[in-house]
């Protein structure tokens, strides 16, 4: 093995290490062993804490490049859900990026309850435990990581994606189908986005991908700008509305349910 091999495999298994303790830390915070639950419901006191958690995780975030460029890998994940269970699989796949095309270095994916039910704009505590489990479970690294979410284009400034950014420390976008809170003017020709505005502030872009489609909403999640968000995400669409990283997540998450299907 040579040094700089044995240097660069060192450092990602101090990532990934990092990301294991942080996740840790980050369920002993939140109390995602169910200390929000009772009955399957979450309390109005318990709401409070955890948007006090939110507001924490989104002043944490720095709304800056913090990565080097040209970006050389990038990661994706995506959750897929089990019908009729709280379970879920998580998909993340680690590309490696040559002009454009995109080799897949590694995947995982993982099978896990979701122990936080579906309440809107909580679901960084329903869906982020998840994701951190299977991005630990990555041996390779990554610049930059795609999440079929929202940054902080969220009431609160703290979606899943920037719940996730700022506890694992790497940069971070959300892409989402749907738009979360502020407005927008629509875009009107592919490769062209608007900047979506809430409380006075760019929150996250609206681009164009496809003719026919309705954009999709991209936003910082942490660790990386609006402008770059939007950049970013053009440079890896290909011949989907999502960009094409998170459009393969999607499709593993996808098909490792149907396997988990036929295995019951």
């Amino acid at each position: 093995m040579q040094e700089s091999e044995g240097k660069g495999i060192m450092e990602a298994k101090g990532d990934n290490n990092r990301i294991k303790r942080r996740r840790q830390e980050s369920e002993r915070n939140l109390g995602l062993e169910g200390k929000f639950m009772k009955n399957g419901v979450v309390s109005p006191e318990d709401l409070e804490a955890l948007r006090a958690r939110q507001k924490e995780l989104a002043s944490k975030a720095i709304i800056s490049n913090g990565f080097k460029e040209p970006i050389k890998r990038v990661a994706a994940v995506d959750l897929a859900f089990l019908p009729k269970s709280e379970n879920a699989v998580v998909a993340v796949l680690v590309f490696s990026i040559k002009e454009k095309d995109f080799e897949t270095i590694e995947t995982v994916h993982v099978q896990g309850e979701l122990r936080f039910p579906y309440i809107p704009g909580f679901l960084a505590f329903r869906e982020g435990p998840l994701i951190l489990d299977g991005l630990r479970r990555l041996s390779e690294d990554f610049d930059v990581l795609l999440c079929n979410a929202h940054g902080i284009a969220h009431p609160l400034g703290c979606g899943c994606s920037t719940y996730v950014g700022v506890e694992i420390g790497k940069p971070t976008i959300g892409v989402a189908k749907g738009i979360l809170c502020g407005s927008y003017i629509e875009p009107t020709k592919v490769g062209d986005w608007t900047p979506i505005i809430y409380n006075d502030r760019i929150v996250g872009a609206a681009i164009l991908t496809k003719p026919g489609c309705r954009p999709i909403f991209v936003s910082p999640g942490h660790l990386v700008s609006v402008e770059s968000s939007a950049r970013i995400v053009l440079n890896l669409v290909r011949d989907h509305r999502f960009p094409e990283p998170l459009w393969k997540a999607h499709e593993m998450a996808t098909k490792a349910v149907k396997q988990a299907l036929k295995d019951r």
